[in-house]
């Protein structure tokens, strides 16, 4: 019984998985050129992408460095 508990679960995880790709692929990211040093807050990174006529922004790490990516509906 246990065995289909864990695999139940991971069906739920998996679903969970999904939809939060599909809220993320509503949205395309293009890293923030004006943006500069380390993105430490998505509220400052928002901010400047929105100066770059993007919708908004958010930090994220890429090559083990947070950087700031502007969004924008693909």
């Amino acid at each position: 019984m246990e065995r289909n508990y864990s695999k139940k679960k991971k069906t739920e995880r998996e679903k969970e998985e999904e939809e939060k790709k599909k809220g993320e692929n509503q949205y395309c990211l293009s890293q923030s050129l004006q943006f500069k040093g380390f993105c430490l807050s998505s509220d400052t990174c928002a901010e400047v992408c929105r100066k770059e006529g993007f919708q908004g922004g958010k930090c994220k790490l890429e090559n083990a460095v947070r950087k700031c990516f502007c969004t924008k509906p693909c």
